[in-house]
């Protein structure tokens, strides 16, 4: 029997030169900020290079301005490629998916993982806008990829939604209080549900484009196994869509934005019936302001949530290793994306730029979600080629794949012993440093004129 060779190396660096690593921070290098920390290949095939639900910034007068970081380039190529699931651009279809060490200098980003402008472009102080203007330019966005879902299933409509849905849930995170009036929790309860309704859809077209660069590197007398499993896989995206679809039919957004007191367009007005269900709008600390519109009060959640969500990922960095279980090492990703997105809303606030700090928590965010991804599609590999009805029809091609999937098992414990455990570079520290300054200078009310 043949085997296969999978040309799909994890860990296998891309550029000519070693990546340089960022030493563990001293304790004199930690802010005080992170105190309490002692105490999928992310990509889908083709991504657009320009981000179709951007919107005209609004200068608002709120908070101030905090010292601006300078920003730094990030290498990619702008081709349509595959791309990663929250947010990242295109891969270089002659480049491997996965490659390079997770702790590498906070100015470096590889190819794969380089975010469209339209989306990850830092604002400067006078692009500041309000927290109740980044919802709406998401929610009309999330309208878009819905109809577009609905329509087509495209591989970029699916992509976009979901990580819209995750910007979005940043974003109303700042307008959760006790009591929650708004039903906060609810509404990210709900934007998480139709973020995973997708996620099968999401994984499958990561497992394709898996197949396909596979398939092509090889010789076409060797191409018969992989053009069965991209076949099958090609019949389980179907059903995981059709599935989806069916789950995402209504998502009932309009009185949701009723309780946060946005109505995106006049005839979406809740009539006097909704308006009798849901009660008065919460106001806000200022007399007859809605709490969207509360400034200090959004800036007060900012600062304890910015501190919260540092800690808990520094905490997850120094306790991960290459030795723990899938789901662990998952958890960490998922605290580098909370932190990442929410630093992201806050500059996007006015509050300071953090572009070194994201550009390094997205690429550690990608490189989990690789190690993810090359699990599940051994996984996945391993269900298809183990059925017994597939087995019996295409018995050498399934020994083949299986022997392509244990290859792949060996280079993931090689790509885990290069990820982790995490190092954190000192500008994260520094730039939630400043950014929580800031914040808490705007949680201060100005006084009135």
């Amino acid at each position: 029997m043949t085997e296969v060779e999978p040309s799909f190396v994890p860990g296998e660096s891309r550029s000519s030169g070693e990546s340089p690593v960022i030493e563990a921070p001293s304790v004199e290098d930690t802010v005080s900020v992170a105190s309490a920390a002692t105490s999928s290949m992310e990509g889908v095939r083709a991504i657009a290079a320009e981000d179709g639900n951007s919107v005209v910034p609004q200068t608002v007068s709120g908070p101030p301005s905090a010292q601006v970081e300078p920003a730094s380039e990030i290498p990619g190529d702008t081709r349509t490629a595959p791309a990663a699931e929250d947010g990242s651009g295109p891969l270089k279809m002659n480049e491997s998916p996965v490659s390079g060490d997770a702790n590498v200098s906070e100015s470096e980003h590889p190819d794969m993982h380089a975010e469209v402008a339209t989306l990850e472009a830092a604002p400067s102080a006078a692009q500041a806008r309000s927290l109740k203007s980044l919802i709406e330019s998401e929610v009309t966005g999330l309208r878009r990829y819905h109809r577009q879902v609905l329509e087509s299933g495209e591989v970029e409509a699916i992509h976009k939604m979901r990580v819209i849905t995750r910007r979005l849930q940043a974003a109303i995170d700042l307008l959760e209080f006790k009591p929650d009036h708004l039903k906060i929790k609810s509404l990210k309860k709900r934007l998480r549900r139709w973020r995973r309704s997708l996620s099968r859809v999401r994984n499958y077209d990561v497992f394709l484009t898996i197949v396909e660069k596979e398939k092509l590197a090889r010789r076409p007398a060797g191409r018969r196994p992989y053009e069965l499993i991209g076949t099958e896989l090609e019949k389980r995206r179907v059903k995981s869509l059709r599935k989806a679809r069916s789950e995402l039919d209504h998502l009932e957004l309009d009185n949701l934005l009723y309780r946060l007191g946005l109505a995106l367009d006049p005839s979406e007005l809740p009539g006097p019936a909704m308006k009798s269900h849901f009660g008065e709008l919460p106001q806000g600390g200022a007399a007859n302001l809605p709490l969207i519109e509360d400034e200090p009060r959004i800036a007060a959640r900012a600062f304890d949530r910015l501190r919260q969500r540092l800690a808990e990922f520094q905490a997850k960095a120094l306790s991960t290793h290459a030795t723990n279980k899938p789901a662990e090492i998952h958890q960490l990703r998922i605290a580098a994306k909370r932190l990442r997105y929410l630093i992201e809303t806050i500059s996007q606030m006015g509050y300071g730029d953090a572009t070194r700090a994201v550009d390094w928590l997205k690429t550690i965010q990608n490189r989990l979600g690789d190690l993810h991804d090359i699990e599940a599609f051994e996984e996945e590999i391993i269900r298809i080629a183990a059925r017994p009805r597939f087995v019996k029809l295409h018995m050498a091609e399934a020994g083949e794949m299986l022997q392509a999937a244990s290859r792949f098992l060996a280079r993931r414990e090689s790509l885990r012993a290069k990820l982790l455990p995490v190092r954190v570079p000192p500008v994260l520290g520094a730039a939630s440093s400043r950014l929580t300054r800031s914040v808490s200078a705007g949680s201060n009310p100005r006084p009135s004129d």
